[in-house]
């Protein structure tokens, strides 16, 4: 993919049932196009900015389909990344400086007011991967 030279981490979440607390797997991964664009949403007197990011991955080294990573045993997991709705993705290597969780300073808020367009959380995925015409790739969208 012309121009993916980026680098991204991406948070899988998972629920685990016997400590019944929500998990953060952090990926990072290569050969990526961040794009960042802002708008404007107008819903009558509220207008308000709204900022998108969508982000293609064409190295799919390591890539699950997400049915596919919630069946892998939890070692599994962490050699694997996926991506679906809900996950957390920033621009850059971020697993020393972050680990999410529910924690103050460890939260999504937190991260997104340190990183501000440098995140998001995923709001959709367009899965080419089995695509051989198109090299295979990812687009990530989030907010």
């Amino acid at each position: 993919m012309r121009g993916a030279n980026e680098v991204i981490t991406v948070w899988n979440r998972w629920h685990d049932d016997v400590i019944r607390q929500d998990i953060w797997m952090p990926h990072v991964v290569e050969g990526c196009v961040w794009m960042a664009s802002g708008g404007r949403r107008t819903a009558g007197a509220n207008a308000s900015a709204e900022d998108r990011v969508t982000v293609m991955i064409g190295a799919l080294d390591g890539y699950k389909p997400p049915h596919v990573w919630r069946a892998l045993q939890e070692s599994e997991r962490e050699t694997f990344f996926t991506v679906r709705e809900g996950d957390v993705v920033a621009r850059g290597d971020m697993c020393e400086q972050w680990r999410l969780s529910g924690d103050v300073g460890d939260r999504i808020s937190d991260l997104r007011e340190a990183l501000g367009r440098d995140m998001c959380v995923v709001t959709r995925v367009a899965d080419f991967s089995s695509e051989d015409r198109r090299g295979g790739h990812l687009v990530v969208v989030g907010r």
